[in-house]
């Protein structure tokens, strides 16, 4: 190195930037991921509340099959 060239030297606040920018960076992957889990919380319960649906419309078909089967076999009810 000859002795004209200077060594480069660290501003005192590129820490603070740096530091603040990832903070940056990392708070928005944050905000992404509690969106998506935002999202997934309300897909789980859509879901729930479609399987209940379900669960309620196949015992009225099962009640209603049961009721046919008896007034086949001559046991109504």
């Amino acid at each position: 190195m000859s002795a004209d060239q200077t060594i480069p030297q660290i501003h005192p606040l590129a820490e603070q930037q740096e530091t603040a920018f990832f903070a940056g960076v990392l708070r928005q992957r944050n905000l992404l991921l509690a969106s998506e889990n935002v999202a997934l919380k309300q897909r789980i319960a859509n879901f729930e509340e479609t399987e209940k649906t379900l669960q309620a419309q196949i015992e009225h078909l099962q009640e209603q099959l049961a009721e046919a089967a008896e007034v086949h076999h001559g046991n109504p009810t």
